[in-house]
């Protein structure tokens, strides 16, 4: 999913560059955190944007209509 989803959406560039001390960069660790932190209150999963799968996620009904309106602009 992390090589993937720059495909469908713009990546801004500071997301993109590797972490001060770490080996990976600001995205990665964003996706990365959707699933090691779905039960936080400002997480995805556990805002009902998307769903913990077998092998990734899924976007739910409530985050796609958040996607159209975000990029509608």
């Amino acid at each position: 999913m992390i090589a993937e989803l720059p495909n469908y959406i713009r990546v801004p560039d500071d997301s993109q560059e590797v972490l001060t001390g770490r080996k990976d960069t600001k995205f990665s660790q964003i996706v990365r955190n959707l699933k090691s932190h779905k039960a936080a209150k400002n997480n995805l999963i556990y805002q009902g944007y998307a769903e913990d799968v077998d092998g990734g996620f899924k976007i739910t009904p409530k985050g796609h209509d958040f996607v159209k309106t975000y990029f509608s602009e």
